[in-house]
């Protein structure tokens, strides 16, 4: 029982891990976004 369960347990985690990675990735590229694009606005304006 614990051979069988054992291995889905550990894919179950890498998968958790690897979309919580994905998201921290996303959710970083979000926010770098976020932060060029006020300043390109700003740049346009003080033009």
């Amino acid at each position: 029982m614990t051979a069988t369960t054992a291995p889905a347990l550990d894919l179950v985690d890498v998968a958790r891990v690897t979309a919580a990675v994905e998201l921290i990735k996303i959710a970083t590229f979000a926010s770098v976004l976020e932060e060029s694009v006020p300043s390109s606005t700003e740049a346009e304006r003080a033009q």
